[in-house]
């Protein structure tokens, strides 16, 4: 899934970057094929807000194919404060992960958000969990494709070498138990989000 400025007019949902939600990852995690890894990139550019403290960020996974979660992580976050988020994450199953609020087992509660490159993931009963800022290995010249686009699109395309999204991805991260079917469905509509 790769879904930049999915709310109209080319904007983030809510006109909140904290509210796109950008790539999802998933696959087999490497030495370990008998478990997933889960990984959803949110707010792209961001400039030090973090996570939105009123969303409930969520991977619905759906291990029947009938459309509905039949488990749930949830991860909601403390308002951003001096440099500083924490975050907590649910796990639920059977009709507690079909909710938008988020239910079930707590795993982490006021955990750190990672915002820089020493922030390591937390160990969450089987489960490993990380919240915070990572790079991700996409590179874009945004600025080359920006000038090659104002011009008209004439010529050749000038690369300046910037990677535009370098150091600037959020993620959410968990391996865990292989699953059949995984769906990302935002939980909050309330919030720009279908």
């Amino acid at each position: 899934m790769s879904n930049h400025f999915s709310a109209a007019n080319l904007k983030h949902p809510g006109d909140d970057a904290r509210l796109d939600l950008t790539d999802l990852f998933v696959f087999a995690a490497p030495g370990n094929p008998g478990r997933t890894v889960l990984i959803m990139n949110s707010n792209p550019f961001t400039k030090g807000d973090g996570f939105h403290p009123d969303a409930v960020y969520r991977f619905n996974i759906d291990n029947d194919g009938d459309s509905l979660a039949d488990a749930a992580f949830s991860f909601t976050f403390s308002p951003y404060d001096n440099g500083r988020q924490t975050a907590t994450a649910y796990y639920a199953t059977g009709t507690q992960a079909q909710t938008r609020e988020p239910r079930g087992d707590i795993l982490i509660e006021a955990a750190e958000v990672g915002f820089d490159a020493t922030a390591m993931p937390v160990r969450a009963g089987p489960c490993r969990l990380f919240t915070g800022k990572r790079s991700d290995p996409f590179f874009a010249d945004a600025d080359g494709v920006l000038h090659w686009l104002i011009d008209g699109q004439q010529g050749d395309f000038q690369w300046t070498g910037t990677d535009t999204f370098a150091g600037a991805k959020h993620l959410l991260h968990r391996p865990g138990s292989t699953q059949r079917h995984v769906r990302p469905r935002p939980a909050d509509r309330r919030l720009g989000h279908d």
